[in-house]
């Protein structure tokens, strides 16, 4: 997806999203590559489908790579399955200086690369120098949970949603974390400084529950909380030393990236998609 904005996440839901017949993916395959078509993010798709870009993120940190543009559009459905696209844009980590500035989605983007510093660390001795890393792609792909959970409702709630709910729900919880026209990253950011449990989170399961999603809330609660645990990432990283090349470009090693925090994703969005395998979900643009 491009950067402008021209592409709002709404129309993703529609038919008409644009997209191509043939694309290179990444699986959490034994064999990772391979010519497929696709169906775009709609309405067939489910949390269990997160599962796959959750494991192809892994593959890439293994592999020495960022994505740098986790977004709706190359974040694939191909049966019932998963797949990160846009792969030619994909850069070795410790490729020094070439993708330091900002490349992404501004809705889904890990809030430091919005930023382009470092957000989560206290008073330190030692400067660090913000760059671009695995975890800021896991970050992405956990505002893409958001996205998925905040653009849809469940189908037994219809009967009591209108257009009134609709429109809360675009003002109080779509669009100040997921229009373009917004501060979004501020929200984002401070739903990750927040913590679990916070004031932050139970407003939102609220506005939530107010949108339909009451008898499930316990089900989805822990995607959203899974923020808590990217902060802890976060922190835990900005412990360790970075390193310096030859170049005097600090950053640090690819090493410090823990596999922890996929591996306990994994196992959040296994529980949901269980969870939620019988639920029917419709759109929350229906009632506009």
């Amino acid at each position: 997806m491009s950067t402008d904005g021209d592409e709002h996440p709404e129309n993703l839901d529609s038919p008409a999203y644009p997209s191509t017949d043939n694309i290179w993916y990444l699986s959490g395959n034994t064999c990772p590559y391979e010519a497929v078509q696709f169906n775009i993010w709609g309405l067939d798709g489910s949390v269990a489908r997160l599962l796959g870009q959750d494991a192809a993120l892994k593959l890439l940190r293994k592999a020495g790579y960022i994505h740098r543009d986790i977004s709706p559009g190359n974040c694939l459905i191909y049966g019932s399955k998963g797949k990160l696209s846009d792969l030619e844009f994909c850069k070795p980590f410790s490729e020094p200086g070439s993708h330091d500035s900002f490349s992404g989605t501004t809705e889904f983007a890990a809030a430091e690369v919005i930023e382009q510093r470092l957000l989560f660390e206290s008073i330190q001795d030692v400067p660090r120098s913000f760059h671009p890393h695995p975890l800021h792609d896991l970050e992405a792909l956990n505002w893409l949970s958001w996205w998925f959970i905040y653009s849809r409702t469940m189908a037994e709630s219809s009967s009591s949603l209108n257009k009134e709910v609709f429109q809360f729900w675009k003002s109080d919880l779509y669009d100040p974390l997921f229009n373009p026209g917004y501060d979004g990253h501020s929200i984002r950011l401070e739903i990750l400084e927040a913590g679990v449990p916070s004031r932050t989170l139970r407003r939102i399961l609220a506005n939530l529950a107010k949108c339909g999603w009451t008898p499930k809330l316990d089900v989805i609660q822990p995607v959203l909380e899974f923020t808590r645990s990217l902060l802890i990432e976060h922190e835990a990283i900005y412990q360790q030393p970075q390193e310096t090349n030859s170049d005097g470009i600090a950053r640090w090693p690819l090493k410090v990236f823990r596999e922890k925090p996929y591996d306990e994703y994994e196992k959040i969005l296994s529980k949901a998609a269980r969870s939620l395998k019988e639920v029917k979900l419709v759109s929350m643009w229906k009632f506009k």
